[in-house]
């Protein structure tokens, strides 16, 4: 099938970076299985196949004014530019990603008779209402906008339940109109003893060191601010244990730096680092932990729970929206309650000294991300929902 596929982020490799990610391995599996896919960033960039870096902007009193009316106004010079890809292009399906305001993909799409199929990753109209700054004179508009495109979509597909109940409850849709398809990750080849000894060296890592890591950015809604006081418990408790942070950016990373520097080394952050090589540094870990706090809407369908389970390391995380579907408490990681950190302290100390369990928890971990859960499988089931939508 021919499949033009448009996606409206401006901020591809700052906070949208995992929505990112998953679009690109979502489309590109899709291509691996016999579809050709039209990829248009169209948020700030257009004309190129790969996501591009998104540029830093100063912020602009002017242009936080008038930043609605132009997305709204937009919608008649991106229903034009995207006329014209579509009759070059002459797709058998359009996805879209979903976004605030805009409704002109359903207009191309009307016009051209194409089963029209939005990716409504995240909770779009959640995300503005919540986070505007309180109630915008917009906010009814935008509402209208977002109901209007999903009702009158083919397809849905969004990442988590939560997600799919959010926008069932907020415009009334049927059950049925959604499906989810969670994130996923690739499988991971298995780092040589060479290279991990080489990232020791590299981190300053001892051989004998055991590693409780993170992956991601240092924000808010990942948990790290709450685990600085738990960092220094654990290490007064274990002479062999270090802490990894792998990610940059965020509001949180120099305030995490600045506490936790004064650690004799034992405490370590690698910055952002290039995705491809992410598992070989995963592979080093003892123990993984997703530390997310209490979060009232948790729609996410966190990257980096997949990229754990692909490296089959143990997995301690907050028993969080997804999370709790996708791993079970003891069978395939440690569960605790979000923002109880004290009971994440004492799930570390505990799987710290029980290897039996660490490896029973990893490997199923493992097993079922192998059988459910890699890019491959989301495609496939792509692939099926998209044959459905366009019967």
């Amino acid at each position: 099938m021919k499949i033009t596929y448009f996606n409206y982020m401006a901020d591809l490799y700052g906070y949208s970076i995992g929505s990112t990610i998953k679009a690109l391995k979502l489309f590109q599996k899709l291509e691996s299985i016999g579809h050709t896919i039209f990829f248009h960033w169209l948020g700030e960039f257009y004309g190129t196949r790969e996501a591009p870096q998104a540029e830093q902007r100063s912020p602009s009193l002017l242009r936080a004014f008038f930043f609605t009316p132009r997305q709204i106004l937009g919608n008649i010079s991106q229903f034009f530019l995207e006329r014209k890809i579509i009759k070059k292009e002459n797709p058998e399906m359009l996805v879209a990603r979903l976004d605030a305001f805009r409704f002109s993909a359903l207009l191309v799409a009307r016009l051209y008779h194409l089963p029209l199929v939005i990716e409504a990753d995240g909770a779009c109209s959640y995300e503005w209402l919540t986070f505007n700054n309180g109630p915008h004179i917009w906010d009814r508009l935008l509402l209208w906008c977002e109901k209007i495109v999903l009702r009158h979509a083919d397809g849905i597909f969004t990442q988590s339940c939560v997600a799919k109940e959010y926008y069932i409850k907020t415009h009334k849709l049927d059950k049925d109109a959604l499906t989810v398809i969670t994130n996923g990750a690739d499988p991971v080849e298995k780092a040589s003893d060479e290279r991990l000894a080489e990232l020791r060296q590299e981190l300053g890592i001892y051989k004998a060191s055991r590693v409780v890591g993170f992956v991601g950015s240092m924000q808010q809604w990942h948990g790290v601010q709450e685990v600085q006081n738990l960092v220094r418990d654990v290490l007064q408790a274990f002479d062999d244990v270090v802490f990894l942070f792998i990610g940059g950016g965020g509001t949180l990373e120099q305030e995490l730096v600045n506490n936790l520097n004064a650690s004799n080394g034992r405490v370590i952050f690698t910055g952002t680092l290039p995705n491809n090589v992410v598992s070989d540094y995963i592979q080093l870990f003892t123990i993984a932990i997703a530390p997310y706090p209490p979060i009232d809407l948790f729609y996410f369908s966190p990257m980096k729970v997949f990229e754990y389970m692909a490296a089959q390391v143990p997995i301690i995380a907050s028993r969080s929206g997804q999370i709790a579907q996708i791993l079970q408490d003891r069978e395939s990681a440690l569960l605790y309650e979000p923002g109880d950190i004290g009971q994440l302290r004492e799930k570390i100390v505990f799987l710290l000294n029980n290897l039996p369990l660490q490896k029973k928890i990893a490997r199923n971990a493992h097993d079922s991300f192998v059988e459910w859960h890699t890019w491959s499988n989301k495609a496939n089931e792509l692939d099926e929902y998209l044959n459905r939508c366009r019967t």
